[in-house]
């Protein structure tokens, strides 16, 4: 999301004519704002128009504008992705990230949340967040999506992002599929529930926590939502 914080202005002494200077940020789905220089623009009434005529060249400048800050948005998110979440890193130690409340432990593996959090995306709000954690290395997000609307836009969100996705049906679900570097993206929508689950793995880790579970023939299990039945994870 794109917003103009403020605007900053500075005339030079001794002329007609100034300057003023505009100045933004850029806000990604995580939250980090990053300042950004827009545009300089000169200010007077004795100001000069060009040659080209007033207007001619601001439209082309603007839309370039726009095109540019829309592309290193979308670059810029897919990148932090890559690295973390929110904020959390990969592979990160769960005591490296505050307020974590232990929800459930099965062998190597450990889920947290982390009280009253949502998680914005594509104009939705995903709720019920858990953090998974393998041998102390965070390797996967989960969270609910909480109705059928909601889902869809999740699902056009992510299409429009990391391209149509890969389908598998199941006998009461189809599972929706995103491949980006070392992320999978899961949506699973359910025939007969309300509420879809979507999750963020961090592959070089959650392999190994599937082969972990092979050698082991474990199932571990985790409920979409308090009071319905608990469901396998699979990565």
């Amino acid at each position: 999301m794109f917003r103009t914080d403020a605007e900053k202005v500075r005339e030079t002494a001794g002329e007609a004519r100034g300057t003023r200077r505009t100045y933004g940020a850029l806000t990604d789905e995580g939250g980090s704002v990053t300042p950004l220089f827009i545009r300089r623009e000169r200010i007077g009434l004795s100001a000069r128009p060009s040659k080209r005529g007033p207007h001619l060249m601001r439209p082309t400048i603007a839309g370039l504008m726009i095109f540019v800050l829309t592309f290193w948005v979308a670059h810029a998110s897919a990148e932090d992705l890559q690295t973390s979440f929110t904020g959390i890193a990969w592979g990160a130690a769960a005591e490296d990230t505050r307020n974590l409340t232990l929800t459930r432990e099965d062998g190597d593996e450990r889920y947290y949340t982390r009280p009253d959090e949502f998680y914005p995306l594509g104009g939705v709000t995903c709720e019920d967040i858990r953090y998974g954690y393998y041998q102390n290395q965070f390797f996967a997000v989960f969270m609910t999506v909480k109705n059928q609307a909601d889902f869809r836009e999740v699902r056009e969100h992510l299409n429009e992002r990391y391209g149509d996705a890969r389908s598998q049906m199941r006998m009461d679900r189809t599972i929706y599929i995103w491949d980006f570097l070392d992320i999978k993206i899961k949506l699973k929508h359910y025939e007969e529930r309300e509420a879809a689950k979507l999750a963020y793995y961090y592959t070089p880790l959650s392999t190994k926590v599937n082969e972990a579970r092979k050698a082991t023939k474990s199932e571990t299990v985790i409920k979409i939502d308090a009071g319905e039945e608990e469901e396998l994870l699979d990565f």
